[in-house]
C-alpha cells in the first residue's frame, strides 16, 4: 500500500470487507484499500478467487498510520435465524389430542415447567444452524491462535496447535458446505 501511495498519491482507507457464504454466514474481514486522489476506492490486493465486486464498509476509527499488523479479528455472523421454538411448540401443542395435552402438561408440571416451555424443549435442534455456529467457533479459534503466533507481524511458523485448529476449521467448513449442497438438492 505504501508503494501505491508513494507512486500515485492518495491515502489508505481502513475498511471491513464483507464476504457471504449464502444461506449460512457473513464474514467482516478487516482490510485496507487505496483511496485515490479523486476519492475512488481501489483494492490493490489480488483476489485468489477472481472476485470482481466486493462490498467494503469504511471504518474511520482507524487512522491512516494504523499498524495493520495490530488489526482486529475478523467478525462472523450467522445469517440463518434461530428457530422460533415458541411458535413450533405452539404448533405441536395445537396438534395434540386433549388426552395427549393433559399427559404432556402433567410431565411438564413435574419438571416445574409450563406446557409451552416443556414442548419447546422437545423441538429438535437445527443441525444447519448448529454447524454454522461450529464453523464460526472453529475459524475464530484458528484466527486467535494465528494472531498469538504472529506477535504483531504478518509472518509466523505454524505450530501443532495451529495445524490441528486449521484442520478442525477446514473439516467444519467442508461439512457445512456439504449440508448446504444437500439442502439445495432437496429444494430442487
Amino acid at each position: 500500500m505504501a508503494a501505491k501511495i508513494q507512486q500515485d498519491g492518495g491515502t489508505p482507507l481502513h475498511v471491513w470487507t464483507i464476504w457471504e457464504l449464502p444461506d449460512a454466514l457473513w464474514t467482516a474481514e478487516f482490510h485496507v484499500v487505496w483511496k485515490a486522489p479523486d476519492g475512488s476506492l481501489v483494492d490493490v490486493t489480488p483476489k485468489p478467487d477472481g472476485e470482481t465486486s466486493i462490498l467494503f464498509v469504511p471504518d474511520d476509527t482507524y487512522l491512516d498510520d494504523f499498524d495493520f499488523a495490530a488489526r482486529p479479528l475478523n467478525r462472523r455472523r450467522r445469517i440463518r435465524p434461530d428457530l422460533d421454538r415458541a411458535a413450533i411448540a405452539a404448533s405441536m401443542i395445537s396438534g395434540l389430542a386433549e388426552s395427549q395435552k393433559a399427559y404432556e402438561a402433567k410431565r411438564a408440571a413435574k419438571m416445574g415447567l409450563s406446557l409451552e416451555k416443556w414442548m419447546e424443549r422437545k423441538v429438535p435442534s437445527d443441525r444447519l444452524s448448529d454447524q454454522i455456529d461450529t464453523v464460526i467457533r472453529a475459524v475464530t479459534d484458528l484466527e486467535v491462535h494465528r494472531d498469538d503466533l504472529t506477535k504483531g507481524s504478518n509472518y509466523f511458523t505454524p505450530d501443532r496447535k495451529f495445524i490441528a485448529l486449521n484442520n478442525d476449521a477446514a473439516k467444519a467448513m467442508e461439512k457445512l458446505k456439504a449440508m448446504l449442497a444437500q439442502r439445495e438438492r432437496n429444494r430442487g
